[in-house]
């Protein structure tokens, strides 16, 4: 066997380990998320998308749960009716509003096109003085 095919097969044995690692992991974090729901730790999804969605009315894109110095916090992402996203993050075991946040990018979508919309409607204004 050639060394560039002893390479290849090690670089793809090293792939699978790599990817049972991490599915080792994800499995791990499904165990823990439902033994926090269990315990009490965290509330149930449902609970939280009612109250992210009580706050700021709209479609959930996505959703993410994680820690942090030793807190669960939901990641809600919330896309309103004029399409402006706006990134919530709550408490897991409260359904606390920790911090709210438009996403900048579309922020600035939105911003251009209400411009261009201002824009228009100046434009359609300046020809109807021409009659």
């Amino acid at each position: 066997m050639r060394v560039s095919q002893k390479l290849i097969m090690f670089c793809a044995a090293i792939s699978v380990v790599t990817a049972l690692a991490a599915s080792a992991a994800e499995m791990e974090n499904a165990v823990d998320i439902e033994n926090a729901i269990k315990s009490g730790d965290i509330l149930p999804l449902e609970e939280v998308i009612g109250r992210a969605t009580a706050l700021y009315p709209g479609k959930v894109t996505e959703i993410e749960l994680g820690s942090r110095d030793g807190r669960y916090m939901y990641e809600i992402d919330v896309v309103d009716e004029a399409g402006i996203k706006r990134e919530l993050r709550l408490d897991a075991k409260t359904a606390e509003l920790l911090s709210s946040e438009i996403d900048d990018d579309d922020a600035d979508e939105v911003a251009a096109a209400q411009s261009e919309d201002t824009g228009a409607a100046a434009q359609e204004d300046d020809d109807d003085d021409d009659d």
